[in-house]
Parts: C-alpha cells; sequence; structure tokens
C-alpha cells in the first residue's frame, strides 16, 4: 500500500510540472497560468516615481531611500542620520528641561 502511495504521489507530481512547463500561450488557458511563462517587463522611470510616492504615503523610509541610488541616496542618508541626531537631542534637552531640581 505504501508503495503505490509513493508512485501515485510521484506520478502526479511528474505530471504537473509537465503542465506547468508547457507555454501557455493557446487561448483557452487561464490568464495566471500563462503570466508565470511572460518574463516581467523592466520597470520604468514611472514605476520608480510611483514606487517612491507609495513608501512616502505609508511612511517607510527605507523602501523611500531603496529608491535613490548614488550621490543622491548617501545625501539622503546623511540628512536622515541629522534629522535623527537632532531629534535625540531635543528630547534630550526636553527631558531636562522638565526635570525640575
Amino acid at each position: 500500500m505504501h508503495r503505490t502511495s509513493f508512485r501515485a504521489t510521484v506520478t502526479v507530481a511528474i505530471l504537473a510540472l509537465l503542465l506547468l512547463s508547457i507555454p501557455g500561450r493557446q487561448k483557452n488557458w487561464p490568464s495566471h497560468v500563462s503570466s508565470l511563462f511572460k518574463p516581467s517587463p523592466p520597470a520604468t522611470p514611472e514605476d520608480r516615481v510611483y514606487k517612491m510616492l507609495d513608501a512616502a504615503r505609508v511612511g517607510d523610509a527605507n523602501k523611500y531611500l531603496d529608491c535613490f541610488s548614488g550621490k543622491m541616496r548617501d545625501q539622503l542618508l546623511r540628512v536622515v542620520k541629522e534629522t535623527s541626531l537632532l531629534a535625540q537631542r531635543r528630547r534630550r534637552l526636553e527631558d531636562l528641561q522638565s526635570c525640575r531640581f
């Protein structure tokens, strides 16, 4: 019994792989199957802008920074670091001012 179920499982797996390896170019194939075999188009400049705007809208700084490269990314990272340090200093100053000796 165990050997039969193993053979059936292997047969089904092989048939599934063969089915997925056939290009889905026939008109009657579902679009999700044929899309597996199509290469994704290269990202356009508009795609990058939308990705940047989406990251900014959600507030994800890392994804926003990933939209940039080179000198612009380095400059933005420097601004983030400086802003973080300034905010940290302000919090410390507020903490000190709130303490009454």
